[in-house]
């Protein structure tokens, strides 16, 4: 079994221009959006904790050229689970069911609780998907850039119009969302079909 807990691709870090990188030096509390060298430093992190050897990762990662940075991100995703690993971490339902064993007991619940979850879970969904382009934005960056877009109030995926960005916020949560959730691009089809199908 693979895990995978950082996904990246070739298109998705091409859209990380000259002005999201000189911000990479700049204090940031914004989860999800370092530095490309910054995430595959906490990836080998991850990957060793999910039971991979990250053995000399750490010193090629210090070493690394930009360039070569997404070969290392390879590196890490083709790596295997030690058949040592004392825990199993299943991905799908029937193998998380095994895994309860006689822990599991039945749990009722109601019409009312079972819409309230289903309604906090789309909830969730589309906070996450609406909310990621910008991360980290002031409510006035966010209100004076959907407006400059005419998409104030959002009833929508946020667009992308890289000469309205505010000044000061940062473009590229907004740039990179542009390639996953924005309109008209969307990885393997469309949310809104995936949450309701």
């Amino acid at each position: 079994m693979k895990t995978h807990s950082l996904l990246l691709d070739e298109e998705c870090w091409a859209g990380y221009n000259a002005e999201s990188r000189a911000n990479e030096n700049e204090d940031t509390d914004l989860a999800g959006w370092a530095s490309l060298r910054d995430l595959i430093k906490e990836e080998i992190v991850q990957r060793r904790e999910e039971g991979c050897d990250t053995s000399g990762f750490d010193s090629r990662l210090a070493a690394a050229a930009d360039g070569d940075l997404m070969d290392i991100y390879g590196e890490l995703q083709s790596l295997q689970i030690a058949a040592d690993f004392p825990y199993s971490e299943p991905s799908d339902l029937d193998s998380l069911l095994a895994g309860c064993g006689a822990s599991r007991w039945p749990v009722e619940i109601g019409d009312d609780l079972l819409e309230r979850l289903h309604g906090a879970w789309l909830g969730r969904i589309a906070g996450c998907m609406l909310g990621k382009p910008v991360e980290g934005w002031s409510e006035e960056a966010i209100r004076t850039y959907l407006s400059a877009i005419g998409e104030y109030p959002l009833r929508d995926y946020i667009s992308l119009d890289k000469d309205k960005i505010p000044e000061g916020a940062w473009a590229f949560p907004l740039t990179i969302a542009a390639f996953h959730s924005t309109p008209g691009r969307f990885e393997n089809g469309s949310v809104t079909r995936k949450v309701e199908g």
